[in-house]
């Protein structure tokens, strides 16, 4: 049996078996306590106090409305979700219908006469058409407009909630759902139709709405004979799309009416009138005006929602650095190879403490240092390493040490970790550690102790390690691979972990055994961890995303704060480094490299690696014809310059270039472009 035939066969079986769990509580039941005096079995929930049941039967009984008179349609693009829903109501009495969503709900809604279906019951997150546009579909149908909507999700989103009431729905229910909670929707259909009799009529409005509706009826089913009265696909289609325009223009009202406020409140806070310098301005910064569709996102999902000075004076401060650092400038290209290996793979580089010195390891086993200061001083020049040695296995990561200036420690494919004096000259290395049984992905010196070190293994373990001895001090189990490590450079005990299992975590060093945090939200393997601040944990994932996440937040869970996405990375290690300043590098497998900034969601700059015009270069990246790709970035730690290796090429040091707008001018010019 194939793998997909196995996963089909289990959910079947499991589907099953919860039907069958389900229908055995009401088997069960019958056969002790016997069918009710009116002669039908009714199924009650027994964990339902018993006024609660006597009143609901009453009420049924009083008004004449049954469970099983009433027919549900379930909307969810979740099987296993629909099953159990399904279940549950049918358990009830209730008649089911099922769809996969919106879109095969609203045919069933249209291809059945008025009356077919009394509720319907949806999920809100569905492909194709979700459960807020099957609401105004249904909101917008003049046949389906007294039938009931509930919503149903595994999200208690008060964004979401607010969305799903104000567009109609009687109910929002979290997943997941009770037999308590679908045993009393039948309420929803006889508050339906108590003010169905009760209201006389509608207002101006909605009277005008209804004949215009109707005239749009007429028009389309002209000369169809016998058809009078029903809707055709034509009138369903418009009267959608007029709804939708009705509602854009009203959102649209709403957002210019906050956009004047917010000028105004930026001209106050800068201290500058529109009118100002003698009539000219200065031209609209072009960088900004082509994010304005991001930034129009940025705005009205944050700003505008938060509406406060402070949040204001933020995005201002945030659209000034946008402007300023808005393009990468290559100011020096080496050529890290040497005659008998001309394309040198190389993984990781790092800078040292004062910028004075950066170093690369390699594939090749190769580990170079160059003198940065003078590659600055002469850019064109040829630049070659100012030390370098060779190692036994390949290299895969490379960290300086913040306090002994001329210390750098590398690893390796063997699990091993070496230390180097670069100052002595020796190519040899002062010491090796040994205890990992697999290929070490990630080391990191502590920014704040001088003596200890981290390293993260395939093995499925971290280990931390003093200089002054030969063997770990402590080893932190992780629940797979951990690819990345990094210490927090605010507080010595913090450390953050990148695991292969699609989480990241964070532990106290002073007490291993478990984390004090997770770090949700990738959907495969995180390969790369940092600290941007005390607060923020940057972590970049194999699903072409980059995500932040806020220590602050309650819980020992802690889903993504922001998630930047712009770039491709799917299968390699391309880098992540993060700067002081709020700016995060990372590399892509299309051969750039890309630059976010913290407070917005997508690039700020982006820049191609020159690979050079080979037939390699040109053909789709396989096995057999391996692409050249960025292999990993690292920021200067005192300046804007961002160093680039790529595989199967040269590398680039990049400087992000600044410009000279204003703060205030371009905040107020931008609300005034929108």
């Amino acid at each position: 049996m194939g793998g997909g035939d196995g996963v089909e066969g289990m959910e079947q079986r499991l589907t099953s078996c919860i039907e069958k769990a389900l229908q055995g509580v009401v088997v069960e039941r019958q056969e002790h306590e016997g069918p009710s005096p009116g002669g039908d079995a009714r199924e009650v929930d027994s964990s339902q106090p018993a006024t609660d049941i006597a009143s609901t039967l009453a009420n049924q009984t009083r008004h004449g409305l049954r469970p099983e008179d009433l027919h549900v349609l379930v909307v969810d693009d979740e099987r296993m979700s629909r099953t159990i829903v399904s279940s549950l109501l049918k358990k009830c009495k209730y008649s089911v219908t099922t769809a996969e969503d919106g879109a095969e709900a609203m045919e069933l809604l249209r291809s059945h006469p008025p009356g077919t279906f009394h509720l319907v019951l949806t999920d809100v997150q569905m492909p194709h058409m979700n459960g807020l546009e099957l609401l105004q579909y249904i909101r917008s149908e003049e046949t389906l407009r007294c039938v009931p909507v509930v919503m149903m999700s595994s999200y208690d989103n008060g964004n979401v909630v607010y969305d799903c009431v104000e567009g109609g729905a009687e109910e929002y229910l979290v997943k997941p759902v009770t037999q308590k909670e679908v045993q009393r929707i039948w309420q929803h259909v006889l508050k339906k139709r108590s003010v169905a009799t009760t209201v006389p009529q509608a207002d101006a409005k909605m009277m005008q709405n209804v004949a215009l509706t109707k005239e749009v009826d007429t028009t389309c089913t002209s000369g169809e004979t016998g058809r009078e009265g029903k809707s055709t696909v034509t009138s369903d289609f418009l009267k959608m799309m007029r709804n939708k325009r009705i509602q854009e223009i009203a959102e649209l009202r709403s957002q210019v009416s906050q956009l004047e406020k917010d000028c105004s409140l930026v001209e106050r806070i800068c201290g500058m009138e529109m009118n100002g310098h003698d009539g000219k301005r200065q031209k609209f910064d072009s960088a900004v005006l082509g994010k304005k569709k991001e930034l129009d996102n940025v705005y009205f999902t944050k700003i505008h929602n938060e509406h406060k000075e402070d949040a204001l004076k933020h995005f201002a401060r945030d659209l000034n650095v946008m402007s300023q650092m808005n393009a990468f400038h290559v100011t020096s290209v080496i050529r890290s190879g040497n005659m008998a290996n001309p394309q040198e793979m190389v993984c990781c580089a790092d800078f040292d403490a004062d910028d004075l010195h950066f170093a690369t390891v390699s594939v090749s086993r190769s580990v170079k240092v160059f003198d940065f200061e003078s590659m600055m001083a002469t850019p064109d020049a040829l630049q070659f390493p100012v030390w370098q040695a060779t190692t036994r296995a390949k290299l895969s990561s490379v960290s300086w040490n913040s306090y002994i200036r001329s210390h750098l420690i590398t690893s390796d494919y063997d699990g091993c970790v070496q230390l180097w004096d670069v100052s002595s000259g020796a190519t040899n290395e002062l010491t090796q550690f040994e205890e990992h049984s697999k290929r070490i992905w990630s080391i990191d010196f502590s920014r704040l102790d001088p003596l200890q070190f981290a390293s993260a293994s395939d093995d499925s373990t971290v280990r931390l390690w003093n200089l002054q001895q030969s063997s770990s001090i402590d080893c932190l189990k992780t629940p797979a691979n951990a690819c990345s490590v990094h210490f927090c450079p605010f507080k010595a005990t913090t450390l953050a972990v990148a695991c292969a299992n699609h989480n990241s975590y964070i532990f106290d060093t002073r007490k291993t055994a478990s984390p004090i945090a997770v770090l949700t939200g990738a959907s495969r393997a995180v390969s790369y961890v940092r600290f941007l601040d005390r607060h923020t944990v940057i972590g970049a994932s194999t699903d072409n995303t980059v995500r932040a996440w806020n220590l602050d937040t309650e819980g020992d869970v802690v889903p993504p704060a922001e998630e930047y996405k712009g770039h491709a990375n799917e299968r390699n290690f391309v880098g992540l480094s993060v700067h002081q300043d709020g700016f995060i590098a990372t590399g892509s497998e299309d051969n750039s490299v890309c630059c976010y900034y913290r407070a917005f969601p997508f690039p700020i700059t982006q820049h191609l690696i020159d690979a050079g015009d080979s037939e390699s270069d040109k053909k789709p990246m396989s096995s057999n014809n391996p692409r050249t790709f960025v292999s990993s970035v690292s920021w200067a730690r005192h300046s804007k310059h961002l160093l680039v290796p790529t595989v199967f090429s040269s590398s680039q040091v990049l400087r992000v270039e600044q410009s000279s707008r204003t703060q205030s001018q371009l905040s107020t010019e931008t609300l005034r472009q929108r």
